[in-house]
């Protein structure tokens, strides 16, 4: 298994709450400003990484985890986040993309 240099941050999830669909699907309508400031923020896995666990997240939120997947679930997102406040943003960003 391959170690990350960086977690994931609240102003990660931010960005990619701002510009992740345009950036996808889009990226060209980005200008250049912006497409370097994600560029240099976001390590290649973080655009794989923060989708997954948003949808694991959403998994355990809407009770449709079992019992030892939520606990890896919970975790995982520990161990991939710099600390509570940014688990939480995850949470809520996780409510708000998946409904």
């Amino acid at each position: 298994m391959s170690h990350r240099s960086n977690m994931l941050t609240k102003a990660k999830l931010e960005l990619y709450d701002k510009y992740y669909q345009r950036f996808e699907f889009y990226s060209l309508a980005l200008s250049e400003e912006q497409r370097n400031l994600i560029e240099s923020v976001f390590e290649k896995e973080d655009w794989q990484l923060i989708p997954e666990l948003l949808y694991e997240v959403f998994l355990v939120n809407k009770g449709l985890a079992s019992a030892s997947l939520e606990t890896e679930i919970r975790a995982k997102v520990k161990r991939q986040c710099d600390c509570e406040d940014t688990e939480n943003y995850l949470i809520s960003l996780s409510k708000k993309t998946n409904g």
